[in-house]
């Protein structure tokens, strides 16, 4: 699932996607499109540790699906209040956000860094 689906079915964001968000591996980029399903792919493919299942849907970890929507343009209070409360709800360790964020490069991690240097005056 993508992150703003993952996100969603994690109760960390208030955005509503108005589709259905599924990362493929690049080798399925060829699929056709279903009415309400939107189709990703991605060159990182997610580690053993950032999968999980909600609900019977397998999904990315609440720190990959931070760092992916970070990394794809989320607003920076979207990603921001993501953190936050994954942070406060010990969904996330600061160690599972810096991994996730270092993986997807130095804007990433400069977002993730923000949430990081605020959560300790929080």
């Amino acid at each position: 699932m993508s992150h703003e689906s993952a996100l969603e079915l994690l109760g960390l964001s208030d955005v509503l996607p108005d589709e259905v968000h599924v990362t493929l591996p690049r080798t399925r980029r060829g699929r056709s499109q279903v009415p309400g399903v939107r189709l990703h792919t991605t060159t990182i493919p997610p580690a053993g540790d950032e999968m999980m299942v909600v609900d019977g849907v397998r999904i990315t970890s609440p720190a990959r699906s931070i760092a992916d929507a970070a990394a794809v343009g989320a607003s920076p209070e979207h990603v921001l209040a993501a953190a936050r409360q994954a942070l406060a709800r010990g969904m996330v360790t600061r160690g599972q956000l810096e991994r996730a964020a270092r993986r997807r490069g130095a804007s990433v991690e400069r977002i993730i860094r923000q949430v990081l240097d605020g959560a300790g005056r929080s």
